[in-house]
């Protein structure tokens, strides 16, 4: 992990925070940063570890003040977002393909309060919390909805092509690539309900 202070222009590495692991989204709640890792290495390289991991770590002290696993078994962390009540929602892939699990942790008790089961691929990093109180994310397979009230999760939207990069959540609609093709999708509140593409 790399801290850039911009007005000093002073950097600091933290370097093997959870051992042969490499970091892949990061949240911060009550002044503390909640990262998640993964366990692949670059290419032509074999994993050593076989669980990812969620750890918290306290910028003042420069420390890491915790760490476990949110969703055993899981190889990767991603899509980390603070939610409103200071819970964490993020998703844990089983492999790979992807798949897993959608979690939402408690940095407070140290403890997993929800798991919904993930049955899409999701596009890493592209998850944001919408004026409707949801959180609105991007699949390879289209657009997902959790509710962390109603404790829901459903895929909203297929796209006609696969979701390839992201994301931006802006005046009530999301956009998204699909290779050259840029998508503007209205969140359902308004009048247009399918992706519409741009050349």
């Amino acid at each position: 992990m790399t801290v850039w202070d911009t007005e000093s222009n002073h950097i600091e590495r933290f370097a093997n925070i959870i051992p042969d692991q490499s970091l892949t989204s990061l949240a911060t709640v009550d002044g503390l940063i909640v990262a998640g890792t993964m366990v692949f290495g670059g290419g032509g390289s074999s994993p050593t570890q076989k669980e990812a991991k969620l750890f918290l770590w306290d910028p003042d002290k420069k420390v890491k003040t915790w760490e476990g696993t949110p969703v055993p078994k899981a190889k990767r962390m991603t899509d980390f977002l603070t939610l409103p009540d200071g819970k964490i929602m993020g998703i844990a892939a089983p492999g790979a393909e992807g798949k897993g699990t959608l979690f939402v942790f408690d940095p407070r008790s140290r403890q997993t309060g929800l798991t919904l089961p993930f049955a899409w691929t999701p596009v890493y990093n592209s998850v944001a919390l919408g004026n409707d109180g949801a959180v609105w994310g991007l699949a390879n397979e289209g657009i997902f909805r959790f509710d962390p009230q109603a404790r829901t999760l459903a895929l909203v939207a297929r796209t006609p092509q696969p979701v390839t990069a992201g994301f931006v959540l802006m005046d009530g609609a999301l956009y998204f690539a699909s290779g050259a093709t840029i998508y503007r999708y209205r969140l359902p509140q308004q009048p247009e309900r399918s992706p519409r593409s741009y050349q």
